[in-house]
């Protein structure tokens, strides 16, 4: 079996990515790249974990972000609405 690489790259046309500037939005967005499964065979609490998938809560990210709730909140209903990250 290979091992594949344990890395996330990412494209340049991030740069025009319209919540590029804003730092809490791209601070999270970033943080779930690098924190989503990217193999299957994970198990939280019973429930299969799927390749693209997270279990977290706000209290984690913001934890693991070093932002405050309300600061992980408003990123991620922009994220949410614009089709950034699904449910």
């Amino acid at each position: 079996m290979t091992k594949q690489p344990d890395f996330v790259a990412l494209n340049r046309s991030l740069l025009e990515w319209e919540w590029y500037f804003d730092m809490p939005v791209k601070c999270l967005f970033i943080h779930l790249l690098l924190s989503v499964r990217w193999k299957p065979g994970g198990r939280w609490q019973g429930v299969e974990i799927q390749p693209g998938q997270v279990p977290t809560s706000l209290p984690s990210w913001a934890q693991q972000t070093g932002m405050g709730i309300q600061q992980i909140r408003t990123p991620l209903g922009n994220l949410r609405s614009t089709g950034g990250i699904t449910e």
